[in-house]
């Protein structure tokens, strides 16, 4: 835990780190090109499993996860209970990214911090990350 806090403290010196996941190959290289051409590392998750895996390997977390809530096996909102189990990736901003009708409400009830429908304004978009991580 301390070895994680010491490379939390180095972050700023660093682009932030944001973790896209969706199971759909074009949304995720879409979304990767734009945040890393705005100067952000980002690390892709295929599936919900994958994304839990990723950000317990990551030395610094996360500033923010984009979350799309219907994949295959896990969903996101699996995976967003799971993170508020989990300290410290409870303290992790999530946004969900998807396309489903109800994505107002599902957020509010998972309290996550933000959502944006699929395929939603790319500029829209840069503005919700920097929200978070910029």
């Amino acid at each position: 835990m301390e070895s994680r806090r010491a490379a939390q403290a180095q972050a700023d010196l660093r682009p932030a780190d944001v973790v896209i996941v969706d199971d759909d190959k074009d949304t995720r290289d879409t979304l990767a090109s734009v945040l890393e051409s705005s100067g952000y590392r980002v690390y892709t998750a295929t599936t919900g499993r994958q994304a839990l895996d990723i950000l317990a390997s990551m030395p610094v977390l996360p500033r923010l996860v984009l979350l799309d809530l219907l994949m295959p096996g896990m969903s996101g909102d699996d995976v967003v209970r799971e993170m508020k189990r989990t300290p410290p990736l409870a303290d992790v901003p999530v946004v969900l990214f998807s396309g489903v009708s109800d994505l107002s409400q599902r957020s509010a009830q998972l309290t996550v911090e933000g959502w944006m429908r699929k395929p939603g304004n790319l500029d829209d978009l840069l503005d919700l990350v920097e929200r978070f991580a910029g």
